[in-house]
């Protein structure tokens, strides 16, 4: 028969295996009250950061940056390599930093100095970044850098490189796009004149490069000369019949007849 007097001992002073059980049944709702107290403090302190501009998250890469860092890669091991550099000229020019567009330029025209072959494409590179940043005077006075070059960088390819010669290879390819440049910035700046005769260079060169004779046509009609545009877009249409301002113009003109 249990001793009535142990019964009264245990409820008047509970073993200590129930004391503990009772006060983890206390303490873990509070340790869950404070340890989200604490999480939502500090993602509170974060958002603050991040909105007021404290912190910023990094941003994700795009394929400029990626081209970047491997061109300057490219650069370090091969610091004469003019296609490199020009290539780096645009890169930056794409994520619309031009300030390091302009120090790629004048790096790269201290390290290829004595490479006209080399610098060719970095002088059309920044011709190019001019005309992206609105520049357009500037553009044109570097495209013309570009074509005074031409002479000096073939003979430096004919001499390094005599199989060009022998394969009938007349030019570094810089010409034409630099004509181009110089039109398409001659027309930004509605001198429509001095725009026709520098599309007139290029095709001089590529007949039927398509895209500048629509820009040339477009040129002529800006000087009312509208026989010339005509001819011009008739034979672009050969090549590019979509193309909007042929087909506006074309239509246009059948109407009228």
């Amino acid at each position: 028969m249990p001793d009535p007097s142990e019964s009264r001992s245990r409820d008047v002073y509970p073993d200590s295996e129930t004391v503990a059980s009772e006060r983890a049944d206390r303490m873990i709702p509070i340790l869950g009250v404070a340890i989200g107290f604490v999480f939502v403090t500090m993602l509170s302190v974060l958002l603050y950061f991040v909105v007021t501009g404290a912190i910023n998250p990094p941003a994700p890469r795009t394929a400029y940056e990626a081209r970047i860092s491997t061109l300057e890669s490219v650069i370090q091991t091969e610091p004469e390599n003019g296609g490199a550099w020009s290539d780096y000229i645009r890169a930056w020019t794409g994520v619309q930093d031009y300030e390091s567009a302009g120090k790629a330029w004048q790096d790269a025209t201290e390290v290829l100095e004595g490479r006209p072959d080399q610098l060719i494409q970095v002088d059309l590179a920044w011709a190019q970044s001019l005309m992206l940043q609105n520049r357009y005077a500037e553009a044109i006075e570097q495209a013309q850098v570009v074509i005074d070059s031409e002479d000096e960088a073939q003979a430096v390819l004919v001499e390094n490189l005599g199989l060009r010669a022998e394969l009938g290879i007349a030019g570094t390819g810089t010409l034409v796009p630099a004509h181009v440049l110089q039109g398409g910035s001659y027309a930004a700046l509605e001198e429509w004149e001095q725009a026709v005769d520098a599309f007139s260079e290029a095709l001089a060169l590529a007949p039927v490069a398509a895209d500048v004779l629509v820009s040339r046509g477009r040129a002529y009609l800006e000087l009312g000369m509208e026989a010339e545009a005509r001819a011009d877009f008739e034979t672009a249409a050969q090549f590019i019949p979509e193309d909007p301002t042929i087909k506006e113009f074309l239509e246009g003109a059948g109407e009228a007849q």
